[in-house]
């Protein structure tokens, strides 16, 4: 076949093209890998935002459950007072903790708050809210100055967590609300419908640690008879055991034995053996010389 000039060129032309389309669909491959790769990960990432999420919501409903449970007030109401204790550096266990003091003392004694114009009792002779109360004494705290006299107060109404919770009393009732306000700006008030899911995936935590300790309990009351017949046969062993070994131990104390003495033999022996060398070396010597000391005396005569 004849290629003329414009022939080759055209030819050219198309083995560069072709090469250009390999190039593209390398670079496609990459950039697909590429992709699919990201694709992977903001996948993983996503499930574990997911999981971490899960758990981060069962955490904070689990303690406005808590506080819920102290108080029997809205999911609502303990969400705000869970977070106002949060933000003023009072542990959720502490706070509960003190509202359960608090709620004793209320009812074994008027005495408690009264002095301070406080009532823990509506005009019906119902129980206020805690939460309500709380605010009245963070009132009372934010205006007292800080000392013994407000710790004194703290600890009478909520026991020994009383001086914990002071950073929350001494934000005011302005101030615990104002943090409610926040709360809900950003999200943090859990429903009553979402603690009722908190709920369920406690119980089902509970059943499925139930169901693990009992597969536990058939598997283990299958296996301790076995285990037992083996303990049993090893505490056996000793006696025959000592049978044996006495013997093998006697038989290698003579062997121990033997070769101690083997080795100071080995060690008075050797010095001996280097002198007899050494008698014969000079022995030999001595026998040369006297060999030509004849030959000289004959070679006179």
């Amino acid at each position: 076949v004849r290629l003329i000039g414009k022939d080759v060129g055209a030819v050219d032309a198309l083995g560069k093209l072709g090469k250009k389309s390999d190039e593209t669909a390398a670079k496609t491959q990459n950039m697909g890998s590429l992709a699919t790769k990201a694709m992977v990960g903001i996948g993983v990432a996503a499930a574990g935002l997911a999981l971490k999420s899960a758990a981060t919501f069962e955490k904070v409903g689990g303690e406005v459950l808590k506080l819920q449970r102290f108080t029997g007030e809205s999911a609502e109401s303990m969400s705000a007072l869970r977070f106002a204790a949060k933000q003023s550096g009072v542990d959720v266990d502490t706070l509960a903790k003190g509202i359960g003091i608090a709620s004793k003392n209320f009812e074994k004694s008027k005495d408690t708050v009264r002095d301070f114009g406080i009532a823990t009792k509506d005009a019906g002779g119902h129980a206020r809210p805690m939460s309500d109360v709380l605010k009245d004494l963070a009132t009372k705290f934010q205006n007292m100055p800080n000392g013994a006299e407000k710790t004194a107060l703290a600890m009478k109404v909520f026991g020994r967590s009383g001086a914990d919770l002071i950073p929350l009393l001494n934000k005011g009732a302005s101030g615990m609300e104002e943090l409610t306000r926040k709360a809900q700006d950003m999200g943090l008030i859990m429903s009553g419908e979402q603690l009722d899911a908190v709920k369920k995936s406690k119980a089902a935590h509970r059943d499925l640690d139930a169901s693990l300790e009992g597969l536990q309990l058939r598997i283990g009351g299958s296996v301790l008879p076995v285990l037992t017949s083996m303990t049993s046969a090893l505490a056996k062993i000793p006696g025959p055991v000592a049978d044996i070994i006495g013997p093998v131990a006697v038989l290698g104390g003579s062997m121990l034995g033997l070769v101690a003495v083997g080795n100071k033999v080995v060690g008075t022996v050797g010095p001996l053996v280097s002198k007899v060398k050494e008698y014969d070396a000079a022995s030999a010597a001595a026998g040369s010389s006297s060999s030509s000391l004849a030959a000289k005396i004959g070679a006179g005569a």
